[in-house]
Formats: C-alpha cells, structure tokens, sequence
C-alpha cells in the first residue's frame, strides 16, 4: 500500500506543476529564422552563431539574435535527396592552430546504385565564410531512403562517433558485426580505426540497432542516444563499447519471452527508458545549467517527430537512470534537432516541411525555447513580473515578494488540486506561515495584471 500511494503522490505532482508547462504558460517561443530547409542538425558555434545541416545539402550559420544567414556551403555534389536520405549530422574539430573543421554525414549512391553514407571534413575558410577543402573521411556505409542515422559526435578522446541505421537492408545487418550498419561506428578523425575498438580493422564499436537518430554526451562521460523504434517502442540508451542493443530481435525493453532469452544470449543492454508507442524520438541534448529552467538542471532533452513535443528526461545523479519525464507540447510540428548553447539557451529546430510533413521549407524553423521564469542572483527564482517567491525550513514559512506597491492575488493548492488557502488584494511582500501543514509538494498560483504564473513549493 506504501508504494502505491506514493506512486500517485508522484503523480499528483507532475499533473499539477506540468499542466502549465503543457500549455505554454511557463515558456515563450521565439522565431529565430523560417523558411530553410530541413534543419537535420543544429550546433553552436564557437562564432557563437548557430550552424545547421539542411536535409538537401546546405549548411548554414544562423545569428541566433537577428536570424541573418549565412550560407557557407551551398550544396555536396552527389547527394542522394530521396525520402529521409540527404545531409545530416555534424560536429566541429579544431586542430593545434585552432584551424576550424567540419565533418558532415550524407548519402549518395554507389556505382551499383545503392545508397551508402559518406562523412566528409571541411575546412573553415574564415577569410571568404564558406567550407572549403573537403577530405572524404570514410564511406561506404550502407544506408537507404531512411533508417541511415545519421549523427556525428566528436568525443574527448578526439576519436568521432557515427550512428548509422540500418537502412532498411535485407538481410537485417544490425547483428552482422561485420557489417556497417545498424551501428554505431568510431573511428580516428583522419579515417582510420581506433585499435582499442572492439574488433581488429574495424570502425564497428556498438550494434543491434535500428536507426539512432541522436546522440549526446552527459556527465562523467556517459553517451546517450536516442533511437527510432519500429511500431511498440522507441529507446533512450546508453551506448558502451562492445555492446549489443538487441535488433532487429529486440525492441525496447527485454519483456516478451523470445526477447528474454536473446538478450540473455548475447549480452544486450536494454534503454534506460522507452516511448510506446513511437513518437520518433530525434535530436538529444544533455543540459546541466543552473539557467531559467529551473526543474530541468541534470536533465535530457529530447525533440520528437509526433506529437509537437520536447521531452525533458530528468536523470538520475549517476546518470545512468531517468528519474521523472516531462512532455511539454509546443504545437511546432516535427521537431528534428536541437541546441544549447554554453550559457543554456536552447534552440529546437523545426522539419515540419519535410516529407512526412507540408514537404514546403517555409514550415521548416529554428525556434529559441525561452522560460517565463528566471533566476536572481541569490538563487531564488522570479517571474516576468519580478516576483520572488522563498520557502525558509528554519521558521517554516514561506513568502510572495513581488515588486513594489503591485497589487496581487495568490492561491495555495496541495498536490491533489485542493485549494489551502487564498491571498486576496495584497501589496508589496507577504510571509506565510506552514505550521500544521502536511510535508510535502504545494503549488503557489499568482496573478499579477492579469497574468498567472506557478511555483512548485517543496514543505519539509
């Protein structure tokens, strides 16, 4: 009985503190730049503007200020553009003259006319902005219309990640180790293979999967990546070396019996949490900011291609676990890839225009995610209004303090709706006792010239 009401506790909170953020009333949306072409991957730059990989071969830089582009790479000659197949990932690498490159994943065909992915290095031509000297990196990976990935990850050993699907190849090559695809690939930042990969000659570091569309790297290193699911369920995981990740046997989770004794057979390491049905679940960030975002510090965040949807994936303090999921519907669409900047601005790249949407570029977007809520100096957290809003163990109170001489009303409501007690036509601060208060989750409604915004107060 214990665990079940704190099952629904749980559960009262997250239906009471995350009804706002659902509907927007926690967040702005700002337009930083429409009409481009499918935005596949957004980074930061170290110019500090954002730099995106468009679906048909265009890689531009965007002021995340202004939305002026940049277009420093117009098209790839041979670029297969057919259902999901075009340009996708990329990452930055700086040499020792901090010389800037750029690898970038695409498909195009092979002289026997299938399609396979190709990563090239570009050099960045600050002189004239436009990417110049391209170096094919590797290719032949064998890729198709869809399910070819694909992300680039630079990682700090300056060894590069590439997560590359398994196209749709019959036969399935996702437990072939001695296929490319249906895996995730790391290999040396001129082309070779890492002699510490699991096998000798080979770029294959991880297989059994089905088609990973993003790829991030939290604390203490941990890689997580975020993976498209046929029909049941879509997967967040932790990537390891050596490690089998289950298709095309295995989706999801390790629970039907025929999944049981394969996983059990050849070592797979089942999600750290899944998503059933599929959402098409895309691009994925780790954000680790004391910023305005006040409940999502440790946290992934995860854009999806159903549902107009970011999903904050609260972690654990290993990180090797999700400890609260949050959906917070944005109405934008697809929602293909996102960025965050080092200072925690977060940027979601928008692909409602492609081809299981409009198919128009003018429906492609890169939006700037933006709290209503910020955070003073001394840690506590304001709203829009400027009003501050603290909780003291020590003299178990808490107090509303907004700006000075504005007149507000406030309700406190408990976990389950109910409404404690109510603040009516009150001026400058206000301190409120908790003596005789259950411990607990409370939430504080405030409405200050006729805008309401929520505080989640923690009484313990």
């Amino acid at each position: 009985m214990k665990s079940i009401i704190y099952t629904v506790f749980l559960l009262f909170i997250c239906v009471c503190y995350s009804r706002a953020q659902n509907q927007l009333s926690d967040l702005n949306l700002r337009s930083v730049i429409s009409n481009i072409q499918v935005p596949w991957e957004l980074r930061w730059g170290p110019d500090n503007w954002i730099w995106a990989t468009g679906i048909n071969g265009k890689i531009i830089r965007v002021n995340p200020e202004t939305g002026d582009q940049k277009t420093i790479l117009e098209s790839i000659q041979g670029l297969e553009r057919t259902g999901e197949s075009g340009m996708h990932g990329f990452d930055f690498v700086k040499d020792l003259t901090e010389q800037l490159y750029v690898y970038v994943a695409y498909t195009y065909r092979r002289e026997n006319s299938t399609i396979a992915l190709r990563v090239l290095r570009f050099r960045y031509n600050s002189a004239l902005d436009v990417l110049d000297s391209p170096v094919t990196i590797i290719e032949n990976i064998g890729a198709g219309t869809t399910h070819s990935g694909c992300r680039v990850k630079l990682l700090s050993d300056n060894t590069m990640l590439i997560t590359a699907g398994d196209g749709r190849i019959q036969p399935n090559p996702s437990q072939n180790v001695n296929h490319w695809s249906g895996k995730t690939l790391r290999i040396n930042l001129d082309g070779t293979f890492p002699s510490d990969n699991p096998f000798p000659n080979s770029p294959v570091w991880s297989w059994g999967h089905r088609n990973h569309q993003g790829v991030c790297i939290g604390q203490n290193g941990i890689i997580y990546s975020s993976e498209h699911g046929e029909q049941a369920e879509d997967e967040v995981n932790i990537l390891n070396k050596s490690r089998n990740y289950g298709w095309p046997t295995v989706e999801g989770y390790c629970n039907l019996p025929q999944e049981q004794k394969f996983c059990s057979d050849s070592n797979v390491k089942i999600p750290i949490t899944n998503f059933s049905p599929t959402i098409g679940i895309a691009g994925l960030e780790y954000f680790n900011f004391d910023s305005n975002f006040i409940d999502w510090k440790n946290s992934l965040i995860l854009t999806s291609l159903k549902g107009n949807s970011i999903h904050i994936l609260k972690l654990s303090e290993s990180g090797d676990s999700i400890t609260k999921k949050i959906n917070i519907n944005l109405g934008l669409g697809r929602l293909r890839s996102i960025c965050i900047s080092p200072q925690g601005r977060i940027f979601i790249g928008r692909s409602q225009g492609d081809h299981y949407g409009s198919k128009d570029n003018k429906d492609n977007a890169i939006v700037e995610l933006t709290s209503k809520l910020s955070k003073s100096e001394d840690g506590n957290t304001r709203n829009n209004e400027n009003v501050l809003v603290t909780y003291s163990e020590t003299e178990r109170t808490f107090t509303i303090q907004p700006e000075p001489n504005l007149i507000w009303n406030g309700t406190l409501y408990d976990v389950s709706g109910s409404v404690i007690t109510r603040f009516a036509n009150n001026i400058g601060a206000k301190t409120y006792s908790t003596t005789g208060y259950n411990k607990g989750f409370y939430i504080v409604k405030i409405e200050i010239n006729n805008k309401e915004f929520s505080k989640k107060i923690l009484i313990y």
